[in-house]
């Protein structure tokens, strides 16, 4: 009666098998559950990769669906996967993305999360390559809104046989402490990026062009100012900047357009802009090239 909400774990399964058959009943209950109680949230932590089985009781009824990517522990130790990111962009690609499942979308109430583990093997958690991982979830898919941690937390880091000692428990602390501050400063703060295809370059005629860089702000709050420097063949030509670039909800609305005018000769060139100052702000990706041919 007091609770918020309903939550059910480790949905999915392996196509025909019984897992997934239990799963899409529990998600036909708890869809039906929702048509009665339409303020209740619902979380499902969904195992693998969705289907479209399964990813039909999503769309209807729920609001956060968290995909399962434990990178320290589950995917190289259960499924021996070397390349943590191909598997973190298979989590979404092709269905999550193809089926407009990261926002609300055409009435689909959900928002999809990738979670990671914190806690479960820390000794194979490096900071380093915990903000690696965040910067790589944050390139590839801007608009997600957050990440999800599963962190066991109680001490023995959820009995997957890694002793308790004083360094491990300050290093797990390390861990807890620098996923906050990845959340706080890719997600709160101004995060400014180029993304790709972020500089191109038009003819306004007689041999000059017009450079544009389009400083993208994926996180919260409005930027201060930036400066973004363009290069042709690896010289700096000019510089452009902007007051702000305003923090929104798409690319409508939380980009600034900097522009440059130029002089090419004939022949191809390298375009290059970054992002040379942004006090106050996180930078994701500060360079974006191009390639043009001067007739």
């Amino acid at each position: 009666e007091h609770c918020a909400g309903w939550g059910i774990d480790e949905t999915g399964g392996y196509a025909g098998t019984w897992a997934e058959r239990f799963s899409m009943t529990s998600m036909r209950a708890l869809k039906e559950a929702r048509t009665q109680d339409t303020n209740r949230f619902v979380a499902v932590w969904h195992g693998g990769g969705v289907r479209r089985e399964t990813a039909q009781y999503f769309r209807g009824g729920v609001d956060l669906v968290l995909l399962e990517s434990y990178v320290w522990r589950g995917l190289p130790e259960d499924l021996g996967t070397e390349d943590i990111y191909q598997m973190i962009r298979d989590r979404l690609d092709p269905f999550i993305r193809g089926s407009d499942m990261i926002l609300p979308a055409y009435g689909n109430p959900c928002h999809t999360l990738i979670g990671m583990d914190l806690s479960e093997r820390p000794d194979h958690t490096d900071l380093g390559e915990l903000e690696q991982v965040v910067r790589f979830i944050r390139r590839i898919c801007p608009e997600m809104r957050g990440l999800a941690y599963y962190a066991h937390g109680d001490g023995h880091y959820g009995g997957y046989g890694l002793d308790p000692s004083p360094e491990m428990d300050a290093h797990h602390k390390a861990i807890l402490a620098t996923a906050d501050r990845l959340l706080f400063d890719y997600y709160i703060r101004p995060c400014l990026t180029l993304m790709r295809e972020s500089l191109w370059a038009r003819p306004v005629g007689d041999g000059a062009w017009e450079l544009t860089a389009a400083v993208s702000n994926i996180g919260s709050v409005d930027s201060g100012p930036v400066t973004v420097d363009f290069l042709v063949d690896g010289s700096i030509v000019g510089a452009g900047s902007a007051r702000r670039v305003p923090a929104g909800p798409n690319r409508n609305h939380n980009r600034a357009l900097i522009k440059l005018p130029v002089h090419l000769a004939d022949g191809p060139h390298r375009l290059e802009a970054r992002i040379a100052d942004a006090p106050d702000s996180m930078v994701l990706d500060a360079i974006a090239t191009c390639e043009r041919f001067v007739p």
